[in-house]
Order: C-alpha cells, then structure tokens, then sequence
C-alpha cells in the first residue's frame, strides 16, 4: 500500500498521469496525496499530441505517425502503423491509442484495429471490428469506445455502430444505429451523449446532427448546424463540442467554426480558422483546441503540414508547430509524452 509522499511520487513518474490518476481513484487516503502531485507529475510528463496515418499529397495511404511536445513545440517520428490507413477513426482508451479501420487503398476498406502504448511505444494489432468502415467517427463514452457509421466495402455511407469492451477485448455491433447513414462525420463527447456531426450521405455533405445516450439506448436528432460540413475536425473543450472546416455543398472548403453549447443545446459560429480546410485532424488537449493538416483551400491535391490552435477564452486561433509531414484524412489523439 501506498503510504509517502516520495513513493505515491516514484510511482507516479515511473507509471504516468493515468497511473496516477487510477490510484487516487481507488484509493480514498491516496486521494490528497495525489492531488498535490498532480501538477508535479504532469510538469515531468508533459501534454503531447499524436497524428497518426492519413493521405499523402500524391493521395498514398500513409504509415507515419508524429508526436508533437506542446512544452517543447517539437515534433517526433514515432514507430509506424502496421498498415496504411487513409480516413481512419482514432480515440483514447485507458491512455492507449487505437487506430480503427480507414482504408489501405481505393478498393480495400479496413475492419483492423492497432493499439499504440506510449510506455512501450509500440504497436499491438487488437480484436477487429464487425465491419469494414473508412470515415467513421469516433467517441469514449464509460470506458467504452463507439464507432459511428462510416463508408462500408459496398461504397455506400453507413448507419450502423459498433461498441468496443476494452476488459473484454471484444466488439459489440447491432446495438444501435444513427438515424442517417453518414460517412466523414465528426464526433464528441458531452457528458454521457456522443454527438455525431455533418459527414456526407451518399452523394451530398450533411449539416444534421445526432446525439447517442447509451444509457438510454438511444439515438436521437440534436440542432443542425447552419453549414453543411463533409469530413470536418471536432473537439471538445470547456464544456462546449467545436466543430471546426470541412467542405460545403458547393464543394468549398470551410474555415468557419461552430460551437454546440450543451446547455442552450443551440448552435453558435465562433472565430473562424486561420486557414480553410477539409479532412483535418483535431484534438483537445490542455484546454485548447488543435486542428493539424487537411487539404488546402484551392487545391484538393495539395495537402498541409500547417497546424492552428484556437484558445477559448476567447474564440483566438493562433498558428501551431507545423507538422513534418503533410497528410490529410488523418486522425489525432492527446496523450502525455
């Protein structure tokens, strides 16, 4: 049993932030000590962010992973994926990254799942998926990871979701469905609702969205957005789900941002982004939203290396690391270096 300051601390440097974070948890005396080493422990390991896969400029499936330091603001090579994965779903569970789906090249659409262990840094090829999906969303809700709909191997958006047990090891399909099949949606978490937003039907992007209450087995209609948005980035910060770009019903990028604020459940535009982007990465991390890559606003070919971050109080975007590779479809997750 835990019973010092210096050894809940030795502990908490060897093992990382969710270590800690799991002791004070389960242990109630633990509970003050870990809360004065908080900012201690987090100071040792500092906020970093990952960016993982997506689509080169010559639209190639990509490997490569990067890791950006946000007290150093330097970026690393990390070891790669298995496989190629363009238009992958990505989340944090139990501070292990997964990787789930995306496609390896025009015709082969991915049920694969990898896991990342930042303490071992390695890769881990974990239970696949039910279905094969590329442009899925993604979201943690009670210790479970969901993914919602997505571009299936019959070139058709998907309705259907799939719940991952982590303690079990396994997926779970057929529980529950969106209201609309959507592929390239943007999805987050508020509270005990996942929110799933625009994407594209079959033909057209989507400015409807939807919100799943696992507790009561259900999904129902939330607010549209006031744009339609295919493949935009989403977060969640402060309370209040960020929907950031994507590209509109004329096939115009966006660089304008929506806020969904839970408790007016009501839509509002904020400060729009530097730059105009579809098929960005985003993430929030440190109380601030990070949006990484995507494709530029007059060529579709041509994708970014270029990264932002919009600080909230107030709405201000402000230019991040650029990353060292320019990929777009790509997904990004926060964790501790």
């Amino acid at each position: 049993m835990l019973c010092t300051h210096d050894t809940t601390l030795l502990v908490a440097l060897f093992t990382g932030p969710h270590a800690l974070h799991a002791i004070g948890a389960a242990a109630k005396a633990q509970r003050a000590a870990v809360s004065a080493l908080w900012a201690t422990v987090l100071d040792a390991c500092p906020r970093c962010v990952y960016v993982l896969g997506g689509y080169s400029s010559e639209d190639h499936r990509l490997r490569s992973v990067e890791r950006l330091n946000l007290s150093s603001g330097s970026w690393e090579a990390l070891p790669p994926l298995a496989m190629c994965r363009g238009g992958a779903a990505a989340a944090v569970l139990g501070g292990q990254v997964y990787v789930c789906g995306g496609c390896i090249d025009y015709c082969v659409v991915l049920n694969s799942v990898e896991r990342f262990d930042p303490d071992t840094m390695s890769w881990r090829n974990v239970e696949p998926m039910r279905l094969a999906r590329q442009g899925a969303a993604a979201g943690v809700m009670g210790g479970k990871l969901y993914i919602c709909g997505g571009w299936g191997e019959k070139d058709q958006p998907l309705s259907c979701m799939e719940e991952f047990d982590r303690p079990a090891g396994c997926w779970r399909g057929g529980l529950f469905s969106l209201l609309e099949p959507r592929a390239w949606g943007a999805a987050g978490t508020l509270g005990s609702l996942l929110y799933v937003c625009g994407g594209q039907n079959k033909n057209d992007p989507l400015g409807s969205t939807e919100r799943f209450d696992p507790t009561a087995g259900r999904v129902e209609k939330a607010p549209p957005m006031a744009a339609r948005r295919s493949a935009p980035a989403a977060a969640v910060v402060a309370g209040a789900l960020y929907v950031a770009g994507g590209w509109d019903e004329h096939r115009q990028n966006l660089d304008s941002v929506e806020r969904l604020d839970q408790c007016a459940d009501a839509w509002e535009t904020v400060e729009p982004m530097l730059t105009k982007r579809f098929g960005a990465a985003a993430c929030s991390v440190a109380g601030c939203i990070y949006i990484f890559g995507g494709y530029e606003e007059d060529d579709v070919d041509a994708c970014l290396t270029s990264a932002e971050c919009l600080d909230t109080s107030p709405p201000r975007w402000a230019a991040a690391p650029p990353m060292q590779e320019a990929r777009s479809g790509a997904v990004a997750a926060a964790g501790w270096a």
